[in-house]
């Protein structure tokens, strides 16, 4: 997880990772914000693609999810997200940039460990 307080250091820092990712390992990354994924998950559920795009999220090595917490979660948000991270928990990396101060951090996701940056 980045944090920043500086909105464009973590975007521009995950960015950054991901293009390495590409470029010196060859892996498939996907970027997206928070507000987009959720969107596409939402619609899926609509679509009956849901289980596809979720399989798809799954299989790239790096997904990148920028600038959680910049705006308020749908109703099922969290339970996407949490669901989506725990699919690819130990099979895949994924990165998350977060807007909220570091004790926020370690308050909602319940953890003692998280490297951040001020």
């Amino acid at each position: 997880m980045i944090y920043d307080v500086i909105w464009h250091h973590r975007s521009s820092r995950a960015k950054a990772i991901g293009r390495a990712a590409i470029r010196h390992h060859g892996f498939l990354v996907i970027y997206r914000e928070p507000h987009q994924l959720l969107e596409d998950l939402a619609d899926g559920a609509v679509g009956s693609y849901r289980k596809i795009l979720i399989e798809q999220l799954g299989k790239a090595q790096l997904l990148i999810i920028d600038d959680l917490g910049m705006r308020k979660l749908p109703p099922s948000g969290a339970k996407d997200l949490l669901e989506l991270i725990m699919r690819r928990y130990e099979r895949a990396s994924t990165l998350i940039t977060y807007n909220r101060l570091r004790a926020a951090v370690r308050k909602r996701f319940n953890a003692g460990c998280i490297v951040t940056r001020s």
